[in-house]
């Protein structure tokens, strides 16, 4: 960013920590939704073997 103002660095600085925390934001939920859907498979599988 040479010879660009400060004004210009401050603006792409929050639109990079925007982005950031959007992409945090979808890890999150990534790894949440892996491990309900673990948990459930685990379950129907437990419930599976209890009956059989």
């Amino acid at each position: 960013m040479a010879c660009m103002s400060h004004r210009i660095r401050e603006r792409t600085n929050a639109h990079d920590a925007a982005g950031n925390s959007t992409a945090f934001g979808k890890g999150l939920a990534t790894v949440s939704c892996t491990g309900i859907i673990s948990t459930v498979w685990s379950f129907c599988e437990l419930c599976r073997h209890q009956n059989s």
